[in-house]
């Protein structure tokens, strides 16, 4: 995960787009500017339920951790059975 985690990070700095890691029962796993440790779930963000039907989900809406207005994307990933 520290590779995974990495890679968020110089995305984040580059693009300046905050990257959050998100398990299908909305536990977030990483997250470029905040601890996953302290972040509550996300399986009832808009997006979030968008992707899940559709495999991808976009809204805006207040974040609730930078108080104004942000565009949410959320894509779902499938990982390939082994």
């Amino acid at each position: 995960m520290t590779k995974l985690n990495e890679l968020f990070k110089a995305w984040d700095e580059r693009a300046h787009m905050r990257l959050t890691l998100i398990e299908e029962n909305g536990k977030v796993l990483l997250d470029t500017q905040k601890s996953p440790t302290v972040m509550e779930l996300h399986n009832d963000r808009p997006e979030i339920l968008s992707a899940i039907k559709s495999g991808q989900g976009f809204s805006i809406r207040k974040s609730e951790t930078l108080g104004t207005d942000l565009m949410y994307a959320a894509i779902l990933l499938r990982r390939e059975p082994n």
